[in-house]
């Protein structure tokens, strides 16, 4: 899955170091004229990736420095492209490869392509939303994840990365041991009463 990911979908994980030489060089680049400038935005960027607490102001330094170096640094922008595929990818592919069939009214019959993973036509037809749950809730059990980040890669599919990093570090988990990853009971994005996260009641197994 990570080989397909990182090789023909040019979604291969985006780290938060990455991100932070990226900056850091872009910033040292573009302020050569102001050092002293970009040596503070530099700190304030790297204490909001590790979660510190920064002032309102240099919070809002480093998202409008961000915005900057996405549009005019190409080193950046790529990586910031590449992290926004990956969000947008991992669930789908997730998806199709641990998905073994579906229950509810108004679904389409499960099917397979000639991939043998949940053929694309029919994956289209089923609501994006839970699609989207329910690979991203798959892909996170693969690695062993408890059900709180289980349940919080589902809230990142389906609303977006949770924390200021545009970073998958947290959602993606690590370097899969086996591509095929251990088989779970019941893939799903659900609540204790069996309703899917958008409360239709339909289920998807794996």
């Amino acid at each position: 899955m990570e080989a397909e990911l990182a090789g023909p979908l040019r979604a291969r994980e985006v780290f938060d170091f990455q991100l932070g030489k990226a900056f850091e060089t872009g910033v040292t680049s573009l302020l050569a004229a102001m050092p002293d400038e970009a040596a503070r935005l530099i700190e304030a960027e790297e204490a909001l990736r590790r979660g510190d607490e920064i002032s309102d102001e240099d919070r809002q330094m480093v998202i409008d420095a961000r915005d900057v170096l996405t549009e005019h640094w190409p080193a950046y922008r790529a990586l910031i492209g590449q992290a926004s595929r990956r969000t947008q990818l991992l669930p789908l592919v997730a998806f199709r490869r641990f998905c073994t069939g579906w229950e509810g009214d108004g679904l389409p019959a499960f099917a397979r392509g000639i991939d043998n993973q949940v053929d694309m036509t029919v994956t289209g037809e089923l609501p994006d939303m839970e699609r989207r749950a329910a690979g991203a809730f798959g892909y996170a059990l693969q690695y062993g994840m408890n059900m709180t980040v289980a349940e919080k890669a589902v809230d990142e599919a389906v609303d977006g990365p949770q924390e200021d990093p545009p970073s998958a570090k947290n959602s993606s988990g690590p370097p899969s041991k086996s591509d095929g990853g251990p088989k779970t009971s019941n893939m799903k994005a659900s609540t204790a009463d069996g309703k899917s996260a958008a409360g239709s009641g339909r289920k998807v197994r794996s």
